[in-house]
């Protein structure tokens, strides 16, 4: 490896070290308080190796992936240089950003809110008053018909029944008359029977 090469690698591990601590801290600042668990535990190791590969991508990219000690010193001083000199400007920044961030979001909810929920729920609400009105209407109107037509379906069923009355009172009763008419002849064969029996046996004597 040549001093050119060498030298372009230090500049660039020492931009990897400052590139690690902007990225811890960006991290933390997102992630909120050390807290003891297997999700922040997961979190973390992913987050080291994510760099570690960022790392080792830039430095193939500079030397083709050799690996030496003074690569290690270079990011150990990026990193140092970046405590230094750059945290405060730099956690500044990133706390502006993620203000402006957060209220740009808080304002795009409460218009899409104000835009698009709240009158979608508007017409729900309208949607399902009128379906609500017209089913009751549909409903009331049923059954007041459904009344309607079985009162008069009684009261004609009881005029029917007075009529039936009023005609089977004044029609003369055939039944009874032909039961009388039919006694009436048996008790004349029975009298007309026992008096020519009578009739005989006085003869004889």
């Amino acid at each position: 490896m040549s001093l050119d090469t060498q030298f372009l690698t230090m500049l660039h591990m020492i931009g990897a070290g400052l590139f690690l601590g902007a990225s811890f801290d960006t991290y933390f600042r997102l992630r909120g308080p050390t807290q003891r668990s297997l999700v922040y535990m997961i979190q973390d190791v992913l987050f080291w190796l994510l760099n570690g590969m960022v790392v080792f991508l830039w430095l193939k990219g500079v030397n083709h992936g050799e690996v030496r000690l003074y690569i290690f010193v270079a990011i150990a001083l990026g990193y140092a240089m970046y405590r230094g000199l750059f945290q405060t400007y730099y956690l500044r920044v990133l706390n502006a950003t993620i203000s402006a961030v957060l209220t740009v979001y808080r304002w795009t909810v409460k218009l899409l809110t104000l835009l698009v929920v709240r009158p979608l729920q508007f017409i729900f609400k309208v949607v399902v008053g009128v379906v609500v009105f017209t089913g009751g209407l549909i409903i009331g109107s049923g059954q007041f018909v459904f009344r309607l037509l079985r009162w008069g379906v009684l009261c004609l069923f009881g005029l029917g029944q007075k009529i039936w009355g009023l005609w089977t009172k004044h029609q003369p009763d055939d039944t009874l008359t032909d039961k009388a008419d039919k006694k009436g002849k048996r008790r004349g064969l029975k009298k007309g029977f026992l008096s020519r029996m009578a009739n005989k046996w006085l003869r004889r004597k």
